[in-house]
């Protein structure tokens, strides 16, 4: 290495790394004084911070006298058990079983099951035959012409089905 470059890399580079060095540091340092800034006021709101370890148990669903309710089921009233429970469609569904809690379980597993095997469907659904899309372009055919008098630019598309 020339005495030149020596002297130039004394005189440039070496304070530009020194200066980046301290900029490198000091931003490390205020990264950890926020970082415990946000600890303390997580701590000092007065809420428990749940640690990310510890899990917590389920919530036993309980009645009113105190007895542990079977899965799916719940008393909104003293003395009065429903069910909930998901149709063959997905949808949440609630039925009122009785006073009693036996036959409430029994009553949620044959729905669960009747669920599974497509038995329970909406109200709307029951008895209803699907619609094909060749229905639904005859009619639209027949009711474009009906209305503005002259078939639009869709109809011949449409004519196929």
């Amino acid at each position: 290495m020339k005495p030149e470059d020596k002297q130039l890399l004394d005189v440039v580079v070496k304070p530009i790394e020194e200066a980046a060095r301290a900029a490198q540091d000091a931003l490390n340092r205020a990264l950890r004084e926020r970082v415990a800034q946000e600890k303390n006021a997580a701590t000092d709101s007065g809420q428990p911070q749940p640690r990310p370890e510890e899990k917590r148990p389920p919530r036993e669903r309980r009645d009113s006298r105190g007895r542990k309710l079977p899965r799916g089921v719940f008393e909104p009233k003293p003395g009065e058990y429903w069910i909930r429970f998901a149709d063959s469609t997905g949808k949440i569904r609630r039925e009122k079983i009785g006073p009693l809690v036996g036959p409430v379980g029994d009553a949620y597993h044959k729905r669960r099951s009747e669920a599974k095997e497509g038995k329970i469907f909406p109200e709307s659904m029951r008895g209803r035959t699907p619609v094909l899309f060749q229905e639904i372009a005859r009619d639209f055919l027949v009711y474009s012409k009906r209305k503005s008098g002259i078939t639009s630019t869709i109809s011949p598309a449409l004519r196929g089905f």
